[in-house]
């Protein structure tokens, strides 16, 4: 009989919170291994770090941000935040309500779970009917509303720390409605950020907000990154036009998502989703597509839903 060499994801994930539970304390946010100039693969590298954080330098046409919207991050991303930093270094606009910014939040707000992850037949899933800000990525846990609840603190708290001073409301940058402050607030933090990149370059740390952090998709032998923490610095990058970035993998799950498993995925396992869907909702983010509902939002999209993917 042969032995596994490497466990699967959602068990390396069930015993880390098995072990947090009983009081045991798995060291979080430890400085990265910097393994930059490794010639390694970036999977064989996950495989064997385990609970390590690692540091990669990952090719920025490898990287989706923007959560389960999934925007390559290359210069020719339609990524809101890319185009409305291209759109300032080439006009110079910095007013919100003039912005590529506002026109996407404008454009982008799913009526529902289903239509925000991209299923085929939204209307029949059993999500139609929860709100997109429950909603998850099927390898990290099914719709609920400790999402919704997390989100919003998260938007809240980022809003509070960038001296904007709102009541708690149904808002995250991820996708609309949001308000004129807070999408003003946004475009002032990505033009903040552009203009140090310009003059100090990128200053990475160890410290732990110092890098952007990501998790790795995996179709075969191919890998994705899809950013965490960090994406107003991604887009910053991708717009001054760097090819290659690093990335912080923190070794704790999902740090490592294998395609193969996605029986074992949570948000297959509580019936939220099919195997199938959840298949769906991968390949998209893999590829770089965005839900089908919003490939088309701006004006200037007239191309396929083919020729819209930036592989």
């Amino acid at each position: 009989m042969k032995t596994a060499r490497y466990l699967p994801s959602w068990v390396k994930q069930y015993f880390q919170s098995e072990v947090e539970s009983r009081g045991y304390v798995i060291p979080r946010d430890l400085p990265p291994v910097d393994l930059r100039e490794l010639s390694s693969h970036p999977i064989d590298v996950m495989k064997r770090a385990k609970q390590s954080p690692v540091l990669l330098n990952i090719p920025l046409t490898h990287c989706r941000a923007l959560g389960l919207m999934a925007y390559p991050c290359n210069g020719e991303s339609r990524h809101p935040f890319i185009r409305a930093l291209k759109e300032y270094a080439q006009s110079g606009i910095e007013d919100y309500q003039l912005s590529e910014l506002k026109k996407y939040y404008d454009n982008v707000q799913p009526n529902n779970g289903a239509e925000y992850l991209g299923l085929k037949d939204p209307q029949a899933s059993r999500l139609a009917n929860q709100s997109p800000l429950c909603m998850v990525e099927p390898w990290i846990g099914s719709a609920a509303e400790k999402y919704k609840a997390r989100k919003l603190q998260t938007t809240w708290e980022e809003a509070r720390a960038n001296g904007l001073k709102q009541e708690r409301n149904l808002e995250w940058i991820f996708i609309g409605p949001l308000s004129e402050a807070r999408g003003a607030l946004e475009l002032r933090r990505l033009i903040r950020l552009y203009q140090s990149i310009q003059t100090k370059g990128y200053l990475r740390s160890d410290d732990i907000d110092g890098d952007m952090t990501g998790f790795l998709l995996v179709r075969e032998d191919e890998f994705r990154v899809v950013i965490n923490r960090g994406q107003h610095r991604v887009c910053a990058l991708a717009a001054h036009g760097y090819a290659t970035v690093p990335i912080r993998f923190l070794g704790r799950a999902p740090s490592l998502v294998i395609r193969d498993e996605v029986k074992q995925w949570p948000g297959v396992t509580s019936g939220s989703l099919s195997a199938d869907e959840a298949l769906e909702i991968f390949d998209r983010m893999f590829e770089g597509r965005q839900p089908p509902a919003y490939r088309h939002c701006y004006p200037d999209w007239n191309e396929s839903p083919e020729k819209a993917a930036v592989i």
